[in-house]
């Protein structure tokens, strides 16, 4: 459990990976103070004081993990880019990176790479939209705003349940803030507030 905790620790984003600091102190109490003490023959000095370890390494990780439940997600994923997209002609109305993914590289060639091929898999497929592209190393998730050209295309290492809803509620939400908008889509200005459907939609996610 100590590696995992350490492997957490170590995948967390520096601005905030002193929030991990406790949690991984609750972890070694939890489960090699108690331990040592009991081997060390602490018990015939103290008895029961073993427990004592037990319970505050437990309190120390239980509430590091309530006031940082992001922590849950750092091993099932890591997120890479967030973009908006307009399918018709390629252009990209909104780009997002997570921290630590400076490898995401240029927004002109992703949105022009997403529309070749959403216009190819329409074209001589015939089967729907495109909702998933894997890769050996990630995977873009897809999700395409109904009525519209409007795509929100997501990267990621892995895709999830809970990560697969959170793009559909960000959808939802952006057609919502901005169909008015769709029309004029070369004003990126207009669009600049979706740095806050983010945090709103992926609350379990840190900043860039």
């Amino acid at each position: 459990f100590t590696l995992i905790m350490l492997k957490i620790c170590r995948n967390f984003p520096p601005a905030i990976k002193g929030k991990t600091m406790f949690a991984l102190i609750g972890v070694i109490i939890f489960s090699s103070a108690g331990l040592l003490y009991v081997m060390l023959g602490g018990t015939d000095i103290l008895p029961g004081l073993n427990m004592l370890f037990t319970f505050l390494g437990a309190l120390l990780f239980g509430i590091s993990f309530l006031t940082e439940p992001r922590m849950l997600h750092v091993l099932s994923f890591k997120m890479i880019r967030m973009q908006v997209i307009d399918t018709k002609s390629g252009i990209g109305l909104y780009s997002y990176s997570w921290e630590g993914t400076a490898e995401s590289g240029d927004d002109i060639l992703f949105s022009g790479m997403v529309q070749g091929i959403s216009l190819i898999v329409q074209e001589s497929i015939k089967r729907g939209e495109l909702q998933e592209i894997s890769l050996s190393q990630g995977i873009l998730i897809i999700k395409k705003i109904p009525n519209s050209s409007i795509a929100c295309v997501l990267v990621a290492t892995k895709s999830t349940a809970p990560l697969r809803q959170a793009l559909s509620n960000f959808a939802e939400q952006f057609d919502e803030r901005f169909r008015d908008k769709f029309d004029d889509i070369c004003d990126m200005s207009n669009f600049s507030q979706t740095t806050e459907l983010i945090k709103e939609c992926f609350p379990f996610l840190w900043d860039a």
